[in-house]
């Protein structure tokens, strides 16, 4: 039972600092946006942290539905993920 609540909690640290990460990347680059998989290789691999893409699509699903950051669909049906009041170009 400990053994379990030590892995949620190491999960619930995992996600903040991912979030974390993809905020302030996104306060010091108002208008970047990017797919999942960009994230998760240049946005946090840039900082020399390593999560995996399921991890990276959970917080960001997070801030988007806390209305924090913003989800868009481009032509080709891609996935962009955007600070909340910017679009894509």
């Amino acid at each position: 039972m400990k053994e379990q609540f030590v892995t949620i909690l190491d999960c619930r640290h995992r996600q903040e600092e991912i979030s974390r990460v993809i905020l302030n990347y996104l306060c010091e680059n108002p208008k970047a946006g990017d797919t999942l998989e960009g994230i998760t290789r240049w946005w946090l691999e840039m900082q020399r942290i390593e999560f995996s893409v399921n991890e990276v699509e959970d917080v960001l699903e997070s801030l988007v539905r806390k209305s924090v950051i913003r989800k868009y669909k481009v032509k080709d049906g891609t996935t962009f993920y955007k600070i909340k009041g910017t679009e894509i170009n």
